[in-house]
């Protein structure tokens, strides 16, 4: 059994391989419990595993000690096996809900309009939704009982081709029965990685490794981890640097589930603004002597906060307000659009996440959005769609992929200030993300569809030619 395979970090992984490091029969069935593979292929893996030597599993503070790891791996199984059953069973009086999580993000981002009731009417209506997209990378499905006094309900992670990862039983008797988790078991997991290097996670961000349990230290000892005496598996993570991506840009130390060691990977992109610190820091914390060296660093991560902040505010201003810049195309790493309903519906083609998008806006002045825009909170706006303004000299032409979809929604009231009662304010709006747009999307009780926010990346951006702006007023 090749169990390598099963270690989702691929440089942990390639590591143990490269060692020839031979894990036990428990070690290995926590590395199946934590690979994220099918559940399917997580049985086939335990019950191969039952033809290895037996030998007991040892306890901690979240594991109760049992004397035969076989035995378990056959309780485990059938124990989900049964989960699986009851979950996909038809029954009266259920509701099902879906959820998605997009790519490189570790949050559940996106909760589908709608309750259904069963679960393939669930798995369909998300199908429907969000079925041709590439961003999406995992499923997960809540089914509940209605009319019952107990609050228990199940929820099952499934990849977007279908097959189930994880189903989980929650509630107030959702641990009857219930065996304990592989995952809250600590082993020894041997690892490429040292202090200081370069590290990003399941989210692909890039971090300084501070820390992990191998590194002992003078109170906690990595041995009392691997024996279960202090800690569990919840332990096997580390810590590390990370540069913020809000305004004031500060560095953190985290540690955490974030901080996963079973997904850590060494970072491999190029470090880009404010980001090109961690390398200094990098070489900071691998440095032994570090005397005299910290007056330089925090210079260094001044440096390149100012410039990532002013530097290309700079060459953006200099772009809009030098003719002379503006002949060639501005290139940026993302912008964000504000497009109005009524835009769409009339002249709009319908568009989705992925797409490469050439379209004509203005610079972004919230007068453009009329009837009181402050009740809306969507962040910064950089440009307005603009597709029936014939002031071809105003209008840019932005060509970007769509990284994210917006949809905006908005209750209105008539405006006090017009007696003719044509025209409405905004009074309160919600919003959420979306796959796609085609300008008619259903209202939600009292919000009616009020418009998009999109955000492009890998933007180009071009004054516009009076040939391209074919429309009028």
């Amino acid at each position: 059994m090749n169990i390598y395979r099963y270690i989702p970090s691929p440089d942990i992984a390639a590591y143990c391989e490269k060692i020839g490091h031979v894990f036990n029969p428990l070690e290995m069935a926590v590395i199946v419990a934590m690979s994220g593979k099918a559940i399917k292929e997580k049985h086939a893996a335990w019950q191969k595993i039952t033809e290895y030597p037996d030998m007991p599993i040892r306890g901690n503070s979240l594991f109760k000690a049992r004397e035969s790891l076989h035995s378990y791996l056959r309780e485990l199984i059938a124990y989900e096996e049964k989960q699986i059953e009851v979950f996909y069973a038809s029954a009266d009086n259920v509701v099902c809900r879906y959820e998605v999580k997009r790519m490189n993000e570790r949050k559940w981002s996106d909760r589908g309009h709608g309750v259904y009731s069963s679960v393939d009417k669930a798995w369909a209506a998300w199908k429907s939704e969000y079925g041709d997209s590439k961003n999406i990378a995992k499923v997960r499905i809540q089914k509940e009982q209605l009319d019952s006094k107990n609050d228990n309900y199940y929820a099952a992670t499934m990849n977007t081709g279908g097959d189930l990862l994880d189903i989980t039983l929650y509630g107030t008797i959702s641990k009857k029965d219930k065996p304990d988790d592989l995952g809250s078991i600590f082993i020894h997991l041997p690892v490429p990685f040292e202090k200081g290097d370069l590290v990003t996670n399941e989210d692909g961000k890039p971090c300084v490794l501070e820390g992990i349990p191998h590194w002992n230290n003078v109170w906690l000892k990595y041995e009392d981890y691997v024996s279960g005496k202090i800690g569990s598996g919840y332990d096997m993570m580390g810590s590390y640097y990370f540069i913020a991506k809000h305004e004031d840009s500060r560095l953190f130390r985290d540690r955490g589930r974030s901080c996963d060691l079973w997904q850590m990977r060494f970072f491999t992109d190029e470090l880009i603004g404010r980001d090109r610190f961690l390398k200094s820091l990098s070489q900071y914390i691998k440095t032994e002597d570090k005397c005299g060296n910290i007056d330089g660093l925090i210079a260094m991560f001044l440096k390149y906060k100012a410039e990532d902040e002013f530097m290309n505010i700079k060459k953006l201003d200099k772009w809009y307000l030098d003719p002379a810049q503006r002949r060639d195309s501005l290139d940026m790493d993302q912008c964000t659009i504000l497009i109005d309903d009524w835009q769409m519906q009339c002249c709009g083609e319908p568009f989705k996440i992925d797409d490469i998008v050439n379209w004509l806006a203005v610079k972004w002045n919230k007068n453009d959005w009329s009837c009181n825009i402050d009740v809306v909170d969507v962040g910064t706006i950089d440009y307005y769609y603009e597709h029936h303004s014939s002031e071809w000299k105003k209008l840019f032409k932005i060509t970007g992929k769509i990284k994210q979809i917006q949809t905006l929604y908005c209750k209105f009231k008539p405006d006090p200030k017009d007696p003719t009662g044509r025209w409405q304010i905004r009074t309160s709006w919600k919003s959420h993300l979306a796959e796609s747009a085609d300008g008619w999307e259903a209202n939600i009780g009292e919000y009616r569809l009020d418009g998009y926010v999109v955000i492009l990346e890998n933007v180009k951006i071009a004054p516009a030619n009076k040939t391209e702006v074919t429309f009028d007023n």
